[in-house]
């Protein structure tokens, strides 16, 4: 820790455009995490009041699913 980090600015409210309704939310949920190829993924984000029925645990095409 340094004298610096006493004294910042706080960081600002984490806000997000919900995937549902296209609102923007500054109470963002992350419902799904979309891998790429190359680089970073892409997170989706949900307002709280979208996130359970945005969020279904169902499989999605880019789930891998194997046959044992």
């Amino acid at each position: 820790m340094t004298p610096e980090w006493l004294s910042a600015d706080p960081p600002g409210p984490h806000s997000a455009v919900c995937v549902h309704c296209r609102r923007l939310t500054f109470a963002p949920v992350e419902v799904r995490y979309i891998e790429s190829m190359s680089g970073p993924g892409i997170v989706l984000y949900a307002c709280p009041e979208h996130a359970p029925h945005v969020g279904v645990p169902d499989p999605h095409p880019d789930d891998e699913i194997r046959a044992d």
